[in-house]
């Protein structure tokens, strides 16, 4: 992985504020604008290496731009070359430097170097598990276009393996789960299973009614303050569009 110059520091930041700002565009319901955001940010994320995961994020979040405008064939096609992407980008999780954080205890000093190569491999799964919540979200929203052209076989097994991915990650209380539950739900809709499509509503409602489940407030929470490759991943979770809520078929 190649170290980054000023200028590639540069490009990280831009990219950064064009997904924020088309996050924030598309909670405000201005879909235009986010999609323009997006548009630039892919253009921007050209410049990284071919496999870093904001390539995938960019792709992925334009595929929900495309299917918001009623395009679902440009859609799909978007969505299906985000997963490849994401494919593409497992090697470059693999390869991040796992930095331990040092104690300033002596006794955990000593067992940090004691264990020191199993606390890397966790640290080293724990990336691996973000970069899977990734390729989670584009399942997701790839099961929204197939949802709305009437391929719910499809769709369901891409749900729940999005389900277990971002589970898996995120734990059960966070917002890009609680879009996957509300998908769960329109697809038990149109098999005419409402008891099922009623409960996995209530676990939406009952996520995003904490508001420490956003993963943007969890961004400028948790990210590096310096442009690490894990900050990078961190931002092609998080800033991205994410999982994406489906609609109703009107």
């Amino acid at each position: 992985m190649r170290q980054p110059s000023a200028g590639c520091v540069a490009s990280d930041l831009i990219w950064e504020t064009f997904a924020w700002g088309a996050e924030k565009a598309r909670q405000a319901g201005y879909a235009e604008e986010a999609h323009e955001q997006w548009r630039l940010a892919s253009r921007v994320a050209e410049t990284f290496d071919a496999a870093d995961p904001r390539r995938a994020a960019s792709m992925d979040s334009l595929g929900v731009c495309h299917r918001l405008a009623g395009d679902l064939e440009h859609s799909e096609r978007m969505h299906r070359q985000a997963l490849e992407l994401w494919q593409s980008a497992m090697g470059w999780v693999a390869a991040m430097p796992v930095a331990l954080k040092p104690s300033s205890v002596s006794y955990h000093r000593g067992l940090q170097d004691r264990f020191r190569d199993d606390l890397t491999e966790i640290a080293r799964h724990q990336k691996m598990k973000l970069a899977g919540a990734g390729q989670a979200a584009t399942r997701n929203n790839l099961a929204c276009v197939l949802l709305a052209s009437d391929r719910l076989t499809e769709a369901a097994a891409l749900l729940e393996q999005a389900a277990a991915a971002w589970r898996a990650s995120f734990g059960a209380r966070d917002e890009g789960l609680a879009s996957i539950h509300h998908n769960c739900a329109l697809l038990f809709d149109r098999q005419a299973r409402p008891e099922p499509a009623a409960q996995e509503r209530l676990l939406a409602a009952r996520i995003l009614d904490d508001p420490a489940t956003r993963r943007m407030t969890r961004f400028a929470r948790d990210c590096d303050r310096r442009m690490t490759p894990q900050r990078r991943l961190m931002a092609a979770v998080y800033l991205a569009t994410g999982p994406y809520m489906g609609s109703r078929p009107v």
